[in-house]
Order: structure tokens, then C-alpha cells, then sequence
């Protein structure tokens, strides 16, 4: 989980110091809690610089939690970010009246750039509370991967609202970034313009047709790690969306060793795959602590059911999609490993992510290939990555 940058740190300094010194600020005065742990003034309404306070003091907060929390071993981690989650829930609160509020707005319109202007520029604050929701919710349901809490009729589920996760917080980092591309450009062609000079007298001595050759701008610290983090972030949603698939085509055609897969329907699942409870409950028991969250949008049974069914699609068809995630998740990890900067921890786990990718890939062919399905013993495991297991087929 990713803790606040300091990067946004001179942005908030600028808002004080532009409204100015002697006022009362939120810090400077007794919070009390609002609903659903918002805080609030006592006795009147957060506005101005006041908001921004309020919004500190509570990541403050939430954050020392977080810090605590991480410190814990992986099962109190994991029961700990329950509750967390509810609590980052009530920050995104305070983090999207910080947005609208008046010391930002006006903040943003006298900063140089059209970065301000994105939509990365309007939701400085609800953004990064959101990634790190986000990030929590994707620590909390891989330790249960970690600590042994699924069984293998849960993967699916487990890894499709994974993808869900994975897409919801590239959605936000994408945003950013070309949101801070757009902004650079923007100033590099102010920079350019006044110089204008003496680069438009060199111009005009150019010969006709001799071609100018223009060297891309530098990127910036900020972009770098976005760059990565995206990078990264690709790699295990093409992961994820493989599992997806083709454990989706496991389900009636080639079941799992322990125990087998039931059918797609919500009944024929509660009877072989459940048979002590619904589907529905299932699923509300791993996921309840989303539904606290206001990012992304929580998910039920009801869309897991519509979203996995694969009922239309040969097997054959199924593992072939898989496949091709499989490929996309090795060479997007194969591209992270030449970027920069990264360290020995993480360039292990990308190594691991490659080989889980490529041990799957042909576990998949020798399943396509078989003549049938019902002489194949498939399990997975988890022996290469603790988050993306191995499929292991072998005759019986």
C-alpha cells in the first residue's frame, strides 16, 4: 500500500499561504466527529482552508492506522483492513468536499498549466484516497490467497473481483498520467514560445525539405513511477483475467481435483460446488468489507453470476482466451523488467509473475489437446507466487 507522497505537499503549503495568515485553521480547534467518522467543526461548517486541515488531519489519521496495521502479521492484517477500509471510506468523504472547496478551486486556477484543468486536476485529493482504497481491498482478498482461506471453488470469484479492482485503479493512474503529459506539454510549449527568437531565425535557415528532428522531453520523477506503477498494474490484470477465463471453462467441462466446480447457475452451484450455502452468501462473505467503500462501486452476486457465465463459449474457445492473457501478462512483464530503478523485491516478483504466465500457458495446451477432459486431474498451486498459482495437469 502506497502512503502519501509528498509531492502534493508544496500544493497544499501554496493554498495556506494564498488565503492568507491569521485565520483559524481546523487544526487549531477540536474536531468532532461526524457520520461515519467524518470529521467535522464543532459548531459550524468546514470551509476555505478549513477543509484542507480537516481533510490532513484525518489522512493523519487513517494513515497512522494503516502504518499500525501493516505491522501486524498477515491474519491480523487481514481482519485489521476490514475495518480500515471503512474508515478510508469516511476520508474519500472529506476528499471530495476538499476538491469543490473554495481554497482549491482557486488554488488551481492560478497555477500555470492546463494540468490543473484535467480531470485529474479537479480530483487531486478523492483520487488518491481512491487508489488507496483500491490497494487495500487487493491486499485483503491476496492474503486470503496467502493464508490459505480459499478453497479452489472460490478462485474464480476471488480473481474476477480482482480484475474489477485492477482496472478500477488503472482507470484513476491512467487519468493522472495524461493528465500530467498534458500538463508538461503545456508548459514546454509556453518555455518554447519565449523563446521564440532566435529558434525562428534558425528555422528560416533551414534548407527546404531537411527534416528537424525533435527529441522527446525528459520525464519527469512523477511520471517515471507512473509509468511503472501502470506497467505493473497491467501485468496482473492480464493475470487475473487469464484465471478468470479459464478457470470459468473448468467449471462443467474439466472440474478441479478438490472439490469439483458446479454449473454456472446459482442452484446447481449451492448443490455441488456450496452444498452448506448459497452462492449468494458465499459471496457476501468474502466481500463484504467492499461494500463499505464508495470505490470503486461494489459488486454482488447477482453480477458475478451474469459475468462468468460462459455458457455461450466452447470450452476450447475459453482456454484459447486464457492463453492469450497468459502471453499479454508475460511480455507486459517482460517490458516491466527493463524499466529502471526497480528493485531486487520487485524484480523477483516479476520474474515469478513470468514463470507462473509461461507454466500456464502450456498447462493450457496439454489441456486443449487432450482427447478428453474427464481423464485429466487438474489442481492449482501456489508454489511459484503467492497470488497467482500454477495450473498442474496430469492423467489419471
Amino acid at each position: 500500500v502506497q502512503l502519501p507522497g509528498r509531492q502534493h505537499s508544496g500544493a497544499l503549503t501554496s493554498v495556506r499561504s494564498a488565503l492568507g495568515p491569521g485565520r483559524q485553521t481546523a487544526g487549531s480547534r477540536r474536531l468532532a466527529p461526524g457520520p461515519q467518522g467524518v470529521p467535522v467543526a464543532a459548531g459550524s461548517a468546514l470551509s476555505g482552508i478549513e477543509t484542507v486541515d480537516g481533510f490532513l488531519d484525518h489522512a493523519k489519521e487513517v494513515t497512522q492506522l494503516l502504518l499500525r496495521v501493516l505491522c501486524a502479521s498477515p491474519g491480523r492484517q487481514r481482519r485489521k483492513l476490514r475495518h480500515l477500509i471503512d474508515h478510508w471510506g469516511g476520508l474519500h468523504q472529506v476528499a471530495e468536499e476538499v476538491d469543490k472547496s473554495e481554497a482549491v478551486v482557486e488554488y488551481l486556477a492560478s497555477c500555470e498549466g492546463e494540468w490543473a484543468k484535467t480531470w485529474w486536476g479537479e480530483r487531486i485529493f478523492s483520487s488518491w484516497v481512491q487508489n488507496q482504497l483500491c490497494r487495500m481491498q487487493l491486499q485483503h482478498l491476496q492474503q486470503g490467497f496467502e493464508l490459505g482461506l480459499y478453497s479452489e471453488r472460490e478462485y474464480l470469484m476471488v480473481y474476477w473481483y480482482m480484475e474489477y479492482v485492477y482496472t478500477s485503479i488503472l482507470d484513476n493512474l491512467t487519468q493522472g498520467e495524461s493528465s500530467l503529459k498534458q500538463g508538461f506539454a503545456s508548459q514546454l510549449s509556453v518555455s518554447s514560445d519565449q523563446r521564440g527568437g532566435a529558434g525562428a531565425r534558425k528555422k528560416k535557415n533551414k534548407k527546404k525539405g531537411e527534416e528537424v528532428k525533435m527529441t522527446p522531453p525528459e520525464l519527469t520523477p512523477i511520471q517515471k513511477q507512473l509509468q511503472t506503477e501502470v506497467l505493473l498494474l497491467e501485468t496482473k490484470r492480464a493475470m487475473c483475467r487469464g484465471y478468470v477465463r479459464m478457470l470459468a471453462a473448468m467449471r462443467t467441462k474439466t472440474p478441479l481435483t478438490d472439490p469439483p466446480l458446479g454449473a454456472p447457475t446459482e442452484q446447481s452451484t449451492a448443490a455441488a460446488a456450496f452444498p452448506f450455502n448459497s452462492l449468494s452468501q458465499v459471496f457476501e462473505q468474502r466481500f463484504f468489507c467492499m461494500h463499505t467503500s464508495p470505490f470503486p462501486p461494489a459488486l454482488f452476486a447477482q453480477d458475478y453470476t451474469a459475468s462468468v457465465d460462459a455458457s455461450q463459449y466452447p470450452s476450447v474457445q475459453l482456454y484459447q482466451f486464457s492463453a492469450e492473457c497468459f502471453v499479454h501478462g508475460r511480455n507486459l512483464a517482460q517490458q516491466a523488467a527493463t524499466l529502471p530503478s526497480l528493485s531486487p523485491a520487485l524484480l523477483r516478483e516479476i520474474s515469478l509473475i513470468q514463470r507462473a504466465a509461461l507454466t500456464n500457458q502450456v498447462a493450457l495446451k496439454v489441456i486443449t489437446n487432450a482427447k478428453s477432459s474427464s481423464n485429466l486431474l487438474i489442481h492449482l498451486d501456489f508454489s511459484v507466487h503467492d497470488h497467482f498459482a500454477v495450473v498442474k495437469a496430469k492423467c489419471r
